[in-house]
């Protein structure tokens, strides 16, 4: 009789959150989603926002507001994940080998790569929902880059090119920097200038890397990522003393969002070695 009442308790509970649910407006789920999404602080934090999401978009099919909101938590999340990774591996490495600090990118371990994959796939899926809704918005653009990026991270750089992404990827980015290049202090600027410098050689093309990163610099002065990245360029190019600067500006940036300062925190040990090298 008791294990019939808690089953009774139980579907009701669920009911009533269903009802719930369908009783808010979009506009207070997306409200709601914001609020969570500026109060994340780990990793960790990003499940109940992408599970507060998904909800709400199975209960509003086709809303583009909602649908880009969710390919930009997992993409994110990945991100933090690429990043944790990467401190992760940079501890088992020895401060002198240069490659190992500034292309370490593609140097992930399996598990690693799996994960970003996932997270890679699943968030493409969402920003493929979101480009058949909305074409305009700069939103669109820029979290399929997002999303391909952690996808190519994970499958390997040079796997992915095999597959033909990165066809997908520039014009992506292409459309972005068309909507609004100057959308989050030039990133997908920024992202272009990376690409030019992961990609493998005869592709990599360290003077276009250098031309974005300027590029994206001047339009997001306030951003470490661009700062960073622009250094590593430098130190390829054999302009170190540059590099060093670009590296010091980046240690002196902090951030008004929570997102950019789990980003910060991540790289703090990054940019710390990449100022030690000779």
């Amino acid at each position: 009789m008791k294990i019939r009442k808690l089953i009774f308790s139980i579907l009701i509970l669920i009911a009533f959150s269903t009802i719930y649910s369908f009783s808010q407006t979009v506009d207070e789920l997306i409200k709601k989603s914001d609020q969570m999404y500026s109060e994340i602080k780990s990793v960790k934090d990003f499940d109940p926002l992408i599970k507060f999401l998904k909800d709400a978009e199975w209960n509003n099919k086709n809303n583009y507001e909602l649908t880009w909101r969710i390919g930009r938590a997992i993409s994110e999340k990945a991100v933090i994940h690429f990043l944790s990774y990467l401190e992760e591996n940079m501890k088992k490495r020895k401060i002198e080998d240069i490659d190992d600090i500034l292309d370490s990118d593609g140097d992930l371990e399996s598990d690693q790569e799996n994960n970003l994959l996932a997270l890679g796939k699943e968030a493409r899926y969402y920003m493929d929902k979101a480009k058949n809704l909305n074409l305009s918005r700069v939103e669109t653009f820029y979290y399929e880059a997002l999303s391909i990026s952690m996808y190519a991270l994970g499958k390997s750089i040079i796997s992915a090119l095999l597959e033909g992404i990165s066809g997908k990827y520039e014009k992506a980015l292409e459309n972005s920097m068309n909507i609004n290049k100057s959308y989050l202090e030039g990133a997908a600027i920024r992202l272009f200038g990376r690409y030019y410098y992961v990609l493998p050689w005869p592709k990599r093309d360290l003077d276009e890397s250098e031309k974005y990163l300027k590029q994206a610099v001047q339009i997001g002065p306030n951003n470490i990522l661009n700062y960073l990245y622009l250094g590593d360029t430098y130190w390829k190019l054999d302009k170190k003393t540059e590099a060093k600067n670009a590296w010091k500006t980046a240690t002196q940036i902090s951030s008004t969002t929570t997102i950019e300062k789990i980003i910060i925190d991540k790289l703090k040990n990054m940019l710390n070695k990449r100022l030690t090298l000779n």
